[in-house]
């Protein structure tokens, strides 16, 4: 976190090292925090999480693999389709940020939704 030149210098001043301990520690404490969090966002959904909790309905719209169905209705908004969101009772419902990067394979999911109204294609189906 700090260079050993930074260090070598705080080292001399007292009040100076027992400030960079205390930042350290601080960072040490929100990285580890973030991480959990992070970790937690993989845990199976449940109605109290908050996504559920502001919009209850979303929650029906899970599936026994974690995942939420998308139905026609929560993607007809063409500007929010565009950046990768869905609207369910019109609350707006962002992906989960490991997919950020993905923003074209999310645009082009909720597309399929549009088209297939959330169903998965079978081999043969021509719709």
């Amino acid at each position: 976190m700090f260079s050993p030149d930074e260090l070598k210098q705080a080292s001399a001043d007292a009040a100076l090292f027992a400030r960079q301990v205390g930042f350290a520690a601080l960072q040490r404490a929100v990285d580890e925090a973030l991480y959990e969090l992070e970790d937690r966002s993989f845990d199976a959904p449940t109605a109290a999480d908050p996504v559920f909790a502001r919009c209850p309905s979303l929650f029906e719209h899970v599936t026994k693999d974690g995942l939420v169905r998308l139905h026609r209705g929560d993607v007809t908004d063409e500007a929010l389709r565009g950046e990768g969101v869905f609207s369910v009772d019109g609350t707006a419902i962002y992906p989960h940020p490991m997919l950020a990067p993905a923003r074209e394979l999310v645009v082009e999911l909720l597309a399929l939704a549009l088209d297939r109204d959330g169903r998965p294609p079978v081999p043969g189906d021509r719709d």
